[in-house]
């Protein structure tokens, strides 16, 4: 059996429930995370290489990541400036 196999064997036979509830909040924290950083980092090239290689291995123009990257600069758009 393969590694992939047992892991998916795995992850199909679990349920959040299963797992310790330190585990799944700093799962969520981790996936809160990246997706901040995605939406922050929308301006710098390196994104746009990405974004670019996604494109051109099928990825939609309405994809998920680019739909949040224009929700974050929406909502950062429409906040008073911070004076921290």
């Amino acid at each position: 059996m393969t590694v992939a196999r047992e892991l998916a064997e795995f992850l199909t036979r679990t349920s959040s429930s299963d797992l310790p509830r330190q585990a799944v909040d700093h799962a969520a924290m981790l996936i809160a995370s990246t997706i901040a950083s995605a939406a922050m980092s929308a301006g710098l090239e390196s994104y746009e290489i990405i974004r670019t290689l996604a494109r051109e291995r099928g990825g939609s123009a309405r994809s998920t990541t680019r739909t949040v990257v224009h929700r974050r600069r929406r909502a950062l758009s429409s906040r008073p400036p911070s004076f921290d």
